[in-house]
């Protein structure tokens, strides 16, 4: 907390995505060498893709349960005044 507000930043770590996984379960498919660092390349690139995939769909999901008359119940779940949520979402 700095001056009443909360401030999150990077712990100094790289953020290496899904690389560990990765290479764990490529090498344990017995990839190796240059072969190994090809099929990480094809992995590692089909990631951010699925990712953007998912988000797409959880968002169409999020429509059609408001079109359904569910309630958007995030501000009351997480807007408290003062909170951190506060200042970014409510």
């Amino acid at each position: 907390m700095k001056n009443g507000e909360w401030v999150i930043r990077s712990a100094g770590r790289p953020d290496h995505g899904f690389a560990t996984e990765i290479l764990k379960d490529l090498v344990s498919q017995g990839y190796e060498g240059q072969q190994l660092i090809e099929e990480f390349e094809r992995v590692q690139a089909q990631i951010r893709p699925a990712v953007e995939e998912m988000i797409a769909e959880a968002d169409e999901m999020a429509r059609n349960a408001l079109k359904r008359g569910h309630k958007d119940r995030t501000a009351e779940l997480f807007c408290r005044p003062g909170g951190l949520v506060w200042k970014i979402y409510c």
